[in-house]
């Protein structure tokens, strides 16, 4: 399931036309924020999958981020998956749902050096 939403946010961010690096594109995430996909596993649980998945060579991570602290972890899949994937009428016809390219605007963590202390 895991591989399944990586599979489908790296094709959506290539018909966006967003999150191309070294050739490919890809989707970012820490296993906290992957918890709202799949309530039903534990942030540790993603975490091992992740990294199994990293250890099979399905999936390939980096990290792009523009600031340093920022510690975002990036995801595509490996070419073998992508073209697979990019062939099959399954994915075809899922991306053709989707109706708003853009809806999905999350970033990595913002360069904002705003400080709102609140007085006791």
């Amino acid at each position: 399931m895991i591989l399944h939403t990586i599979i489908f946010f790296v094709l959506l961010n290539e018909k966006r036309g967003i999150n191309k690096h070294q050739g490919k594109y890809w989707t970012f995430n820490s296993s906290k924020g992957w918890m709202p996909y799949f309530p039903f596993f534990s942030e540790m649980t993603i975490y091992r999958s992740l990294k199994k998945l990293e250890a099979k060579g399905a999936v390939t991570t980096g990290r792009f981020n523009k600031r340093g602290y920022d510690k975002t972890k990036w995801y595509t899949v490996s070419n073998k998956i992508y073209n697979e994937s990019k062939s099959s009428d399954y994915w075809k016809k899922h991306l053709a749902k989707v109706q708003n390219p853009s809806c999905r605007s999350a970033r990595p963590i913002p360069d904002n050096n705003i400080i709102n202390i609140t007085p006791y």
